[in-house]
């Protein structure tokens, strides 16, 4: 995700259903920027990420590695 090869302009849609949120923030914006670039003008993006209001974000005690990412630990990392 951080470095796609795909030309620039490739697609007409980017469908990402929790996906870029397995990388820190510095990760997300690159990944965006990569987003950005392999897409049409004009085109479409559909993106889904979990929220940051819910109970394993906020109060389940997990690992942050910044304001936007916490890691799982229950099991092992994620």
């Amino acid at each position: 995700m951080l470095d796609l090869s795909y030309k620039n302009n490739y697609f007409d849609c980017i469908f990402m259903y929790h996906v870029i949120s397995h990388s820190e923030t510095k990760g997300m914006i690159k990944i965006l920027k990569e987003i950005d670039r392999v897409l049409k003008p004009n085109g479409e993006i559909f993106l889904m990420l979990c929220s940051k209001e819910t109970w394993l974000f906020k109060d389940a005690g997990f690992l942050k590695l910044d304001e936007n990412i916490v890691v799982k630990t229950v099991e092992g990392l994620e």
